[in-house]
């Protein structure tokens, strides 16, 4: 059968005053008819080449996995001054999969939780500046089955306890500051920025290595300057 998914989003926005404005949201989809394997009836294959970087061989598959995505975003934006401004923003969400055993288990995305705040100031008609900090829960994690992995010379994913982890929280600073110059109906633009400010290392999952049989880290990036240019004409 066809993936089937339906969804429902409502949105609203409120102009508090001539500086500042309130928006809510809110989703729910429902997904029907994923890919599944009997003879691995908790894992959910779609998302399997997010936490093993490839997908493994299923020789037979049936179209009758479910999911469920539902979640809510508050946002407040406000103009501080002419040249100042802000964003303040706080996501509450859940993704999740029913497995061939009947149980509700959490995809790999369901961090739950996310906290963004960004400010920007207006240096001059040219310059620009702007920083964000953003928090986010840990995403689920599947532990391996050692002695399985370890007889298989592979890893193997417990089977009961399929994102049943959970990692730490990832937060992270960015800076960046914009130069733009006009011209006759165009401009140029010239950014440098640096992600990750503070180098804060985290794990963001974990892949079996045959190298001794022990779990191998993934380490999201850390501190990372950048720099671009963009023309718009």
């Amino acid at each position: 059968s066809d993936l089937n998914a339906t969804e429902t989003h409502i949105a609203y926005e409120h102009i508090l005053d001539d500086h500042s404005r309130l928006l809510l949201e809110f989703y729910y989809k429902r997904y029907r008819n994923f890919p599944m394997d009997p003879a691995q009836p908790s894992l959910f294959i779609i998302d399997e080449a997010i936490y093993r970087d490839f997908y493994y061989p299923h020789h037979s598959l049936i179209s009758s996995g479910k999911a469920l995505a539902y979640g809510f975003e508050i946002a407040y934006q406000k103009q501080l001054s002419k040249k100042l401004h802000s964003y303040i923003g706080l996501t509450w969400f859940r993704t999740r999969y029913q497995d061939l055993l009947g149980e509700w288990q959490n995809r790999i995305f369901d961090g739950r939780i996310k906290f963004i705040f960004d400010i920007g100031y207006q240096i001059d008609r040219n310059w620009h500046f702007s920083m964000k900090y953003s928090i986010a829960g840990g995403i689920p994690d599947s532990p391996y089955d050692l002695a399985a992995s370890e007889a298989l010379g592979s890893g193997v994913l417990h089977p009961d306890r399929i994102n049943r982890n959970r990692l730490d929280p990832i937060d992270t600073l960015n800076l960046r500051i914009d130069w733009k110059v006009f011209f006759s109906g165009s401009s140029l633009s010239l950014y440098f920025s640096v992600w990750n400010l503070f180098d804060k290392q985290s794990d963001i999952g974990y892949l079996w290595t045959e190298y001794g049989n022990y779990h191998n880290s993934h380490i999201r990036i850390g501190f990372l300057p950048i720099l671009g240019m963009k023309y718009d004409f």
